[in-house]
């Protein structure tokens, strides 16, 4: 898929700037710049790498937020073994198809933004889900060395015991500070629930052009934008301005 992908972005490339995908050409301006949006200085054409990830990540939001899909509901039962906590651990195999072992692999990008609210603790997972500010307690604790004599797959519950929490003295900074936490965590008798958050703003539906966004990160805005494309303007001056632009950034630079 990969090697689809560039092979379509360097067609996509020859064409912007031959009129043709015969032959060759040299490439005036990045294809990297020009995915950008014209805020940003680029001519706003979609990343496709960014893009198809966008689209690999809404099926695992799927997951979390469409529990009534029968595709999710196969996925859940085939592939997590009939537990969506699964997803942060299961693992890639030959066995399973690309689409599968992508959205696998895409773990750590999605991670982040789905949020596990506690209520009872019975279904979070004490190492993996999202559920503390201090992120994975895998990674954040080194798991992999010792797990504190807490089971790979144990809640949080089950690590509570009549309001008291089981963990052994902190021997290190990192530990010492999820006991800290640990102490304005109270469970309840509600059960505990996902959401998606994007910058620190809860969403409540999936918008593939504001991830698609949130994939490429921040970018600095240019000061010329606005002065390239305006209304009414003739779009081939504006793309000769816009790349006269980027050849005097280009110059200054050397």
């Amino acid at each position: 898929m990969v090697a689809c992908i560039n092979r379509i972005n360097s067609l996509c490339s020859q064409f912007l700037w031959n009129g043709s995908i015969e032959g060759h050409h040299t490439a005036r301006v990045s294809w990297e710049t020009v995915t950008l949006t014209k805020e940003q200085g680029g001519l706003g054409v979609k990343d496709l790498h960014s893009w198809n990830l966008a689209c690999i990540l809404k099926l695992i939001w799927m997951l979390f937020f469409r529990p009534n899909s029968v595709w999710v509901c196969w996925f859940k039962e085939v592939i997590l073994r009939g537990d969506i906590s699964n997803y942060w651990t299961v693992n890639k195999s030959s066995t399973h198809s690309w689409l599968v072992n992508k959205m696998i692999k895409a773990r750590e990008l999605i991670y982040p933004l789905l949020k596990r609210r506690i209520g009872n603790g019975e279904t979070t997972r004490f190492w993996f889900d999202n559920w503390m500010p201090l992120g994975s307690l895998y990674s954040f604790l080194n798991a992999s060395s010792s797990r504190l004599g807490i089971p790979r797959l144990a809640t949080v519950a089950s690590i509570c015991n009549a309001g008291q929490w089981c963990l052994r003295p902190a021997r290190s900074e990192n530990q010492l500070a999820l006991q800290v936490h640990l102490t304005t965590v109270v469970l309840s008798e509600e059960e505990d629930y996902y959401e998606w958050e994007i910058d620190g703003m809860l969403r409540h539906r999936y918008n593939t052009g504001e991830i698609y966004s949130y994939l490429k990160g921040h970018q600095q805005l240019v000061p010329w934008a606005k002065i390239v494309w305006f209304s009414y303007g003739i779009p081939r001056h504006s793309f000769l301005t816009w790349w006269s632009s980027w050849t005097d950034v280009l110059q200054e630079t050397d």
